[in-house]
């Protein structure tokens, strides 16, 4: 971010967070929005993720939870997805058939019905 700012980040790490099968629409969608990123909040959140633990964190987590993965996610893949739903008490994981770490954007239907029917099981 530093170096490239918002547009020169978002055009090279928009292929980083799709599948190479993503439809067209989704590289445009991820990229005007990643355009966006204010340097600041990213600075922050990167700090965050970078010193926080997960799985420490995981074991304070008390409520239904769904952890859901892309099976093409090279950012957080299934397998660390995995580890974090086995740290939370009762977690349900699921994984989205094909899309990467942008599942929500590059297969909004798939990714619905697997949030719907966890968000129906707990009503």
């Amino acid at each position: 971010m530093r170096e490239l700012g918002p547009v020169g980040l978002a055009q090279k790490r928009t292929e980083s967070v799709l599948s190479p099968q993503a439809p067209k629409r989704a590289f445009v969608h991820v990229r005007a929005v990643m355009q966006q990123l204010r340097p600041d909040g990213y600075a922050k959140a990167v700090g965050m993720l970078g010193s926080g633990d997960i799985f420490a964190e995981a074991l304070h987590i008390k409520v239904p939870t769904l952890v859901m993965c892309g099976s093409a996610d090279t950012v957080t893949p299934e397998e660390s997805c995995h580890r974090i739903a086995d740290s939370i008490a009762g977690a349900h994981y699921a994984t989205v058939p094909g899309p990467g770490h942008a599942c929500y954007i590059e297969a909004p239907g798939p990714f619905e019905s697997v949030l719907l029917r966890f968000l129906e099981g707990r009503a």
